[in-house]
């Protein structure tokens, strides 16, 4: 399983079984630190899944429903993707300011 040997729990003398010091070990108070900020950090708040209906708050990304059926992939060439993403761009509400003010400057 490529766990390094000398990283194994080791039976010393009575029976009492100990780790060994890894490269990186932390003491009994930096363990409870480190449990304490990845509690703090690991709420359900912060994991829960979006309750509004956008993707990183951009309209063109609106869900419409559940999905349908299994998930396919499909490889797209390069002038598809750009104008996929052409696409994208001049139908999202929050670049139209940009397109507005850059209409006046021609682009190559």
């Amino acid at each position: 399983m490529g766990i390094r040997s000398d990283l194994h729990p080791v039976t010393k003398e009575f029976g009492k079984v100990y780790l060994p010091a890894a490269m990186f070990t932390m003491d009994k108070n930096e363990k409870t630190t480190f449990c304490k900020v990845l509690k703090k950090f690991n709420q359900e708040s912060r994991n829960k899944d979006r309750t509004e209906n956008t993707i990183s708050g951009l309209d063109v990304f609106t869900i419409a429903g559940p999905p349908l059926g299994k998930s396919t992939s499909t490889k797209f060439d390069e002038e598809i993707l750009r104008k996929a993403h052409q696409y994208v761009l001049f139908n999202c509400e929050y670049v139209k300011p940009y397109i507005q003010f850059t209409s006046g400057i021609a682009v190559f």
